[in-house]
């Protein structure tokens, strides 16, 4: 391992580095939801807008499942 990186990781700026990726990566898949919503119901009510925003990765995922099911936005984060 290069000096570089064992200082990086010393400082913790790898594992910052590492949950802002995390985070993006969190960001997009909400955008993508939301996108695929809109499209399909015309709008995101507020209340799913939120559950969608405090989301994990494994409940983002379940909702982009759940969007081929529902037949509201509610139903997006309910089943």
């Amino acid at each position: 391992m290069s000096a570089v990186i064992e200082k990086w990781e010393a400082r913790g700026i790898l594992k910052g580095r590492q949950e802002g990726i995390q985070e993006g990566m969190l960001k997009g898949q909400a955008q993508i939801l939301y996108t695929q919503i809109e499209r399909r119901f015309g709008s995101v009510p507020p209340a799913v807008h939120e559950r969608i925003a405090q989301a994990t990765e494994e409940e983002l995922s379940r909702y982009a499942v759940n969007i081929f099911d529902a037949k509201t936005a509610f139903e997006v984060v309910d089943l």
